[in-house]
């Protein structure tokens, strides 16, 4: 094993001591290592502090794995710039790599644990993650970055805040770890990118501060290229910030979290093509307004899960479950005090074209909930949309009747001037609709004020609807149901 320090001192001078070596103002540090079982400590403070390690294969063959690398760096003020590498390349297993940057602004952080041509990225379980520890033959790669200060990651000020753990041509990216903490504002080009055959990885990305204030961060987390049991987490704090995750081409029993505080939030979650057995859940909450959520899964998407939750005002929720859509679940809540929010659901079973119409299997059993305003009063203005089966109740690749079946719909709605839009086609499909305050249930129309129906298409359809209203302005119900055996219960109580 070979281990290196490079350590500053505070007083000037370039000093070497053994395996010391000690840097001041300025300090640059280059480290090359080949093989395994490598070290390297690199503290470094003062201004323009510059790091590059490098571990690698060695020239024998000898594997990239069990090696360690840690840069640490502090400038001496909040203006100056930070920047580290480490790099964990061709056939990275169970390596370690750690970058920690405080004071300063704008600065770089890369980690690169890639496999190279023909090698994988990682191992088959996660650094620390059996009861007797993983060795180098199964283990994959940890990556952490921590930043403090502003500007970090910020790709037009020329800085990058940067994990990459992806395979090569022939390996593929499984059981790694990657974390980044920044604590300040204008983050905003922050990536976390475990690609090519991406098996149970695990990120995480957390930007924000401890007593709030933070601005313009962005996160990204790429788990793509048959992604598979992979686990993604970001966590934003501040105003303006902007959080996407993409798992796909092949998208299977992954797992998306992604809560933001504050207002003017963005969250994109892509679980697609060929999307089976995903859950995402969004929580956009505190007391602000004007976040914006949308989950993606479709393209034959069977068995998802999909949850967002919001609250305060002037906000909107969209889940996209379409294309053989099949036995998913989507819910929306949008709660205390939210007014002028909108919630769309669409499970349908559009076909992309192709011979797809000839599976009857699919497009069934779909699940979709949207609560607005429970338990709350004086807030007005939402709008809530679900949308099963096909559009119209006609395949639109064969022409022929509807086979989405098995659908439920269910949308509670609060208070005044709400409005929902309801379009199910098929048989045997459920919806229920309870609304309190003059609100309207009907089509789906873009202007309010346009009275379309409400519409099941097919046979076997079920709607209930109740609406109470203590306003002199009356609610109002629009409903048409096209086909045979189909039974609808509208109640409606208040003053008119």
């Amino acid at each position: 094993m070979n281990t290196k320090h490079i350590i500053p001192l505070a007083l000037g001078g370039l000093l070497g001591l053994g395996a010391f070596t000690t840097l001041q103002a300025q300090n640059t540090s280059t480290v090359n290592q080949s093989g395994k079982n490598q070290s390297t400590d690199v503290q470094q403070k003062g201004a323009g502090n510059n790091s590059v390690i490098t571990q690698r294969t060695g020239t024998a063959g000898v594997m990239n794995e069990g090696n360690k690398a840690i840069t640490f760096q502090q400038a001496n003020s909040t203006s100056q710039t930070n920047q580290a590498t480490i790099n964990q390349l061709n056939g990275a297993d169970f390596n370690q790599g750690t970058i920690r940057q405080t004071t300063g602004s704008g600065n770089t952080a890369t980690i690169d644990q890639n496999g190279g041509n023909g090698f994988r990225s990682g191992g088959a379980q996660l650094y620390g993650g059996s009861p007797v520890g993983p060795g180098p033959a199964n283990a994959g790669n940890e990556a952490s970055i921590t930043q403090t200060g502003s500007g970090n990651g910020d790709v037009n000020a020329g800085s990058v805040t940067s994990i990459r753990q992806n395979a090569g041509i022939a390996g593929a990216s499984a059981a790694n770890s990657a974390t980044i903490q920044q604590i300040g504002s204008n983050n905003g080009s922050t990536v976390i990118d475990q690609n090519n055959l991406s098996i149970q990885n695990r990120a995480t990305i957390r930007q924000g501060a401890v007593n709030g204030g933070v601005t313009n961060n962005g996160a990204v987390v790429l788990q793509t290229n048959n992604s598979q049991r992979n686990g993604a987490t970001v966590g934003q704090e501040g105003s303006a910030k902007v959080a996407e995750v993409r798992q796909t081409d092949v998208s299977t029993d992954n797992r998306v979290n992604v809560k933001q505080t504050d207002v003017n939030g963005v969250a994109l979650v892509y679980q697609t093509n060929n999307a089976t057995y995903n859950e995402a859940t969004v929580e956009q909450t505190g007391a602000g307004s004007g976040n914006g959520a949308t989950v993606f899964q479709t393209d034959q998407s069977h068995y998802n899960q999909a949850t967002i939750g919001q609250t305060g005002q002037n906000s909107a929720a969209f889940i996209d479950q379409s294309t053989q859509s099949a036995n998913n679940k989507a819910a929306i809540e949008q709660g205390a005090g939210g007014s002028n929010n909108s919630a769309a659901i669409v499970q349908t079973y559009a076909y992309a074209g192709g011979s797809a119409g000839a599976n009857t299997g699919l497009g069934t059993s779909n699940q979709a909930s949207i609560v607005q305003n429970r338990t709350t009063t004086a807030t007005t203005g939402n709008l809530a949309q679900v949308q099963q089966g096909f559009s119209g109740g006609i395949s639109p690749v064969t022409g022929l009747n509807v086979i989405s079946s098995g659908n439920q719909a269910t949308i509670n709605q609060e208070n005044d001037m709400n409005a929902t839009n309801l379009v199910q086609g098929g048989t045997a499909n459920t919806a229920t609709v309870a609304q309190k305050g003059n609100s309207t249930l009907r089509g789906l129309p873009t202007d309010p004020m346009i009275t379309n129906p409400a519409l099941q298409y097919g046979n076997n359809n079920g709607l209930t609807v109740t609406q109470t209203g203590t306003t002199t302005i009356a609610n109002m119900a629009n409903v048409n149901q096209i086909g045979n055996n189909n039974t609808g219960t509208i109640t409606q109580t208040g003053s008119n």
